[in-house]
C-alpha cells in the first residue's frame, strides 16, 4: 500500500495537466488547423467593399433606325413675330407729370395727344373727331418699330365760312430703324443703311365744299411716299418730304353727276412739319403741297395749298385737357384763318400721370 500510494498521486497529475491544455485551445478552432509558419503569407484582411458584379452577356444587336423624315415647314413660322403696343409716351425733360393741389388732391399735368376723342367749337363751327396711335415691335429685330396714325371720322360743319368738311380715314405709317438699314428684297436680300426713315400717308374719303353751293370736291384718295428727316422714335416730332399721288372729283348735286376729275399721278410734292412737347401740351403741324395735276376739261394746271394749326392745352375739367387752337389753310387762291376751343371728351391717361396717394 505504501508503494501504491505514490503511483496513483502521479497517474492524477498527469490527467490534470491534460485538462488545463485542453482548456487553453479555442472551442471554435477546429482540430487538425495548421497553426501559421513564419514563410506563409497573412491572410486576408476582411474589407467592407461589396463584390465586384458578375459580368453580364452583352446585349442582342438592334437594327438601325430609320432616319426621321423633316417637318413640313409651316407658315406661321416663317412669318416675323411680332406685337402691338400702345404709342409709348414722350420722354419727359423732368419733372413729374403729377400735380398735387394744396389740399392734396392729385392731377394730371401731362397728356397724350395720339388718342382721344375731341370736339371743336369755333369759327369754322363745330367739329369731332378720334385719333389714334401705336406702335409694332418685331421680336426678332428689337431695333426695328412702325409707327401708325390714325384719323378717323373727322367732320366739321358751319362757322363764319358756311362750310362743310368730312374726311373718312387718314393715316400715316412711318418705318423707324435704329441703325437706319432698310432690307431690299430682290434677288439676293441686301441690306442698305439710310440716313432717314420711310413711310406712307394715306387718305380716302374727304369730302369739302361750301353749304348751299351746288357742287362740293371730293378726295377719292391721296398718297404720299414719306422720307423722314428727323428719324425720331417717338411721335414728338417729323420732318417728312415726298411725292404725292391723288385723285379728287368735281361733284354736282341735282342732278348728281361727276362734272370733273383731277388726277395727280405724284406729280406732286409734300413736306410736313411736327413738333409735340414732352408734356403734350403744346403741338405745331405745318404741311405744303405743291406741283401740277391733270384737269379733264383744262389739262394740266398748276396746283398749290398749305396748312398750319398751332394747339396749347390752356386748362383741364376732370382731368381732360382743353386747348386753344389757332390754324391758317391756303387752297384754291383762297386763304382761310381758324380758332377754336377743343374739348377732349375720352383720352387715354398718360402712363407717367399716377393719381393713386
Amino acid at each position: 500500500m505504501g508503494s501504491a500510494a505514490p503511483a496513483l498521486i502521479g497517474v492524477v497529475a498527469l490527467l490534470a495537466s491534460g485538462l488545463a491544455r485542453a482548456d487553453d485551445v479555442p472551442p471554435d478552432a477546429p482540430a487538425d488547423e495548421p497553426e501559421p509558419t513564419a514563410d506563409a503569407p497573412p491572410p486576408p484582411a476582411p474589407t467592407d467593399d461589396p463584390p465586384p458584379p458578375s459580368p453580364e452577356p452583352p446585349a442582342p444587336a438592334t437594327p438601325p433606325a430609320e432616319p426621321a423624315r423633316p417637318a413640313k415647314p409651316r407658315l406661321r413660322d416663317a412669318l416675323p413675330k411680332v406685337h402691338v403696343e400702345r404709342a409709348p409716351p414722350p420722354v419727359s425733360s423732368g419733372g413729374s407729370c403729377t400735380g398735387i393741389s394744396s389740399s392734396g388732391q392729385r392731377f394730371p399735368i401731362c397728356f397724350d395727344p395720339g388718342n382721344r376723342l375731341w370736339v371743336e367749337a369755333g369759327t369754322n363751327g363745330v367739329a369731332t373727331g378720334i385719333a389714334l396711335r401705336h406702335v409694332i415691335r418685331f421680336d426678332d429685330d428689337p431695333n426695328l418699330i412702325w409707327k401708325l396714325q390714325h384719323a378717323i371720322g373727322d367732320v366739321a360743319y358751319g362757322g363764319l365760312e358756311d362750310r362743310y368738311a368730312a374726311t373718312l380715314y387718314s393715316g400715316r405709317f412711318v418705318r423707324h430703324s435704329r441703325d437706319g438699314h432698310v432690307v431690299l428684297p430682290f434677288g439676293s436680300l441686301r441690306k442698305v443703311f439710310l440716313p432717314f426713315d420711310v413711310g406712307v400717308d394715306a387718305e380716302v374719303g374727304r369730302l369739302d365744299g361750301k353749304i348751299g353751293d351746288p357742287t362740293a370736291r371730293l378726295e377719292v384718295v391721296r398718297t404720299a411716299a414719306l422720307v423722314d428727316l428727323s428719324r425720331s422714335e417717338d411721335f414728338r416730332q417729323r420732318i417728312a418730304i415726298g411725292p404725292v399721288g391723288r385723285w379728287d372729283v368735281e361733284l354736282a348735286r341735282e342732278p348728281f353727276a361727276i362734272t370733273e376729275h383731277v388726277v395727280a399721278p405724284f406729280s406732286l410734292a409734300a413736306a410736313n412739319l411736327h413738333l409735340e412737347s414732352s408734356d403734350g401740351i403744346t403741338i405745331a403741324d405745318v404741311s405744303v403741297e405743291g406741283g401740277t395735276a391733270w384737269h379733264n376739261a383744262t389739262g394740266w394746271r398748276a396746283v398749290v395749298r398749305g396748312e398750319a394749326s398751332l394747339e396749347r392745352t390752356v386748362i383741364s375739367i376732370n382731368d381732360r385737357p382743353v386747348a386753344l387752337v389757332l390754324g391758317a389753310r391756303y387752297e384754291a387762291a383762297e386763304l382761310l384763318g381758324q380758332i377754336a376751343a377743343r374739348f377732349v371728351l375720352v383720352h387715354r391717361r398718360d402712363p407717367r400721370v399716377s393719381l393713386q396717394r
